[in-house]
């Protein structure tokens, strides 16, 4: 008899899955960079690009509020819980992203 996942591990399943396309993604993304774009082939597809990612930015913004309230509702988020979350929060929902170069 066969069992099914069960949602948490579903999500973790997930999420492994979006780290390794985020990954690979970036990895084309530098590749797509030594290429000469002499007829700006590429400008319309980065566009395209770059608005889906945002928009998928988004929404992994929404998961994280949904999981990190749902841990607080039903534990309580520790220090260890921020420490480890803070940064990408920051940069996530609260568009805390500048670098300084």
């Amino acid at each position: 008899m066969s069992a099914k996942l069960d949602n948490l591990s579903k999500i973790i399943l997930a999420t492994g899955a979006i780290n390794y396309l985020a990954v690979s993604l970036d990895s084309v993304n530098e590749q797509i960079k030594m290429i000469p774009d002499k007829e700006g082939t590429f400008e319309h597809g980065i566009q395209a690009r770059d608005n889906l990612l945002f928009e998928t930015w988004g929404k992994l913004g929404d998961i994280m509020q949904d999981l990190g309230n749902l841990i607080n509702g039903q534990d309580c988020l520790t220090p260890i819980d921020i420490r480890v979350t803070k940064e990408a929060f920051n940069v996530v929902i609260h568009g805390k992203d500048n670098v300084n170069k």
